[in-house]
This record gives structure tokens, C-alpha cells and sequence, in this order.
């Protein structure tokens, strides 16, 4: 390899470099709200693959509310069941990330609405979300936050 070629690859290597450290040494606020939405995107995005089996049987619930056929009730009621997987999953995995934020940034985030807006994101029917909402004493005792942190 000549001299001159060498010097280029390397000068090109020193412009790439500065690009990268220039882009990572610029500091996001993480209490931001980019940087809040981008910290819980994240976690919901992670969530939401997942989960994806259970989102789909909840999705797929509102062809059966009313439950008017054996069948019908059958596949409700396997949805109330992927519901506490959903939820149990969500305080395992969700919560926390938002406990954090609330403990990092001093704000306040209301897990319900959370959890709600993310069943509305991917997808689901507003007949099945009223049916969610009408099961809010599981969602209350599954995603209370702890006040004391």
C-alpha cells in the first residue's frame, strides 16, 4: 500500500471517527420529553414483540364480545387469559422502566392510561378496550406503582 493511499484511508478514518464521537457526545436529557417518549417507546417496543401472541388474542377478542356461541365464550375467556399474561408481563417489564422515569425525572405517569394507549397503538378495537377498562380493578391491582419511591 503507497504512502499517499495510507495517509487518505487514515485522514477518512479520522473524519468518519469525529462524525461518530461528535453524534455521541452531543447529551440528550433523558427527563426530556424526546427523551422520556424515546426511554418508553423502547420499552414498549420490546414489550410489544414480546408479547405479540397475546396482543393478537386480545385484538382478535372483539369478534367474540357477547360470547353469543360456546365458541365465542370459549375465545373470550382465552382472551381474559392472554389479559393477566399481558398485564403480569407489562408490571414485569413495563413498570419498571416507568418507575424509573418517575424516580429520574420527577414525573408522573399514570400506568393505566399507559397500558391503554399502548393496547390502542397496536390495534386493538375500541369495543375490546371498553372491555379492558371494565376489567380496570385487575389493571388497578396489577400495575399500582409504588408510591413510597
Amino acid at each position: 500500500m503507497t504512502y499517499l493511499r495510507m495517509l487518505a484511508l487514515g485522514a477518512l478514518g479520522a473524519t468518519a471517527l469525529s462524525f461518530v464521537s461528535a453524534c455521541t457526545s452531543v447529551p440528550v436529557d433523558p427527563c426530556s420529553r424526546a427523551g422520556i417518549e424515546y426511554r418508553l417507546n423502547q420499552s414498549l417496543k420490546a414489550f410489544a414483540s414480546d408479547n405479540r401472541a397475546d396482543i393478537n388474542d386480545i385484538r382478535k377478542a372483539s369478534e367474540f364480545i357477547g360470547g353469543k356461541t360456546a365458541y365465542g365464550a370459549m375465545e373470550l375467556a382465552f382472551a381474559v387469559n392472554s389479559l393477566k399474561r399481558l398485564v403480569d408481563s407489562f408490571r414485569e417489564d413495563v413498570v419498571p422502566e416507568i418507575q424509573s422515569i418517575s424516580g429520574q425525572c420527577g414525573t408522573t405517569e399514570n400506568i393505566q392510561d399507559v397500558f391503554m394507549e399502548f393496547l390502542r397503538d397496536e390495534g386493538v378495537d375500541r369495543e375490546v378496550l371498553d372491555w379492558v377498562n371494565a376489567m380496570s380493578s385487575l389493571l388497578e391491582t396489577g400495575m399500582e406503582t409504588d408510591k413510597r419511591s
